[in-house]
């Protein structure tokens, strides 16, 4: 698929060919870019560190789209390895000798951490931040998503799959984030069908827009826009631009 916007601005004027369910996929793409353009504006020959729960394409999107061949990535996840002939899993990130690995390198420029704190034991969840905030420089960046509840959990607090070990609300894991790193940009990235709806019903521009995109687009499409443009505590899944403070705005565990 080869698709262009009005603007043409680098990285964001072509897309490789992928195959994607389409109710998924414009959502999901337009994190991966978000994600990306933000990689790209990195000094030259920056390290980033990928955290996941899975496969990914994050690097060759920044490396082919953005022609940025000059970042490395250090990758983790299911499919990668790193040392020794163990595979790491998304719960191996939590362990002490995972943390040992990261710490003995260079300090990272950026990390990645997307759709994996879900999946971890909520408790470990503030000392993962610590952490990750250790392995970065002064001041790096930290991209950051998962799913919430939307709206704070206000018609129900268990939305998330099987495989979900628990979620946070957008207040919970903003508070979590905003100790350690300052919170540069938030913005949501899919509303579910409900949240959705009501947007529209209740918000005379966003049902619009929504309008004059419709027969244009396909309304995967539509819907991936208005979740950009809508609250953020309105949508399933939230995204973080994220600056480490020089100082810790209080502390990620208790003493």
């Amino acid at each position: 698929m080869n698709c262009k916007n009005a603007n043409r601005e680098k990285g964001f004027d072509r897309f490789s060919e992928c195959n994607y369910n389409l109710h998924w996929s414009f959502s999901n793409f337009n994190r991966i870019l978000m994600v990306a353009g933000h990689i790209a504006q990195l000094p030259t020959d920056s390290r980033v560190l990928e955290l996941g729960a899975g496969s990914s394409d994050l690097e060759n999107v920044v490396k082919k789209n953005f022609k940025r061949d000059d970042i490395k990535f250090t990758r983790v996840d299911g499919d990668r390895r790193y040392e020794s002939d163990a595979k790491i899993t998304v719960s191996d990130i939590t362990s002490e000798e995972f943390n040992n690995f990261c710490t003995k390198q260079r300090p990272f420029d950026a990390i990645v951490f997307m759709e994996v704190v879900e999946h971890l034991d909520k408790k470990i969840v503030p000392l993962m931040f610590e952490r990750i905030a250790n392995w970065l420089v002064p001041e790096g960046m930290l991209l950051f998503t998962t799913p919430t509840p939307p709206d704070e959990g206000t018609f129900e607090d268990r939305v998330w799959p099987d495989d979900h070990d628990s979620e946070f609300t957008f207040s919970e894991i903003y508070g979590i984030i905003n100790k350690g790193f300052k919170i540069n940009k938030e913005l949501g990235w899919s509303l579910e069908e409900r949240e959705y709806n009501k947007l529209l019903e209740s918000d005379p521009v966003l049902s619009v827009m929504a309008s004059k995109l419709r027969g244009a687009f396909p309304e995967s499409y539509v819907r991936a826009t208005i979740a950009c443009l809508s609250p953020v505590q309105a949508n399933r899944q939230v995204f973080f631009v994220c600056k480490k403070r020089r100082v810790a705005n209080g502390r990620f565990t208790q003493t």
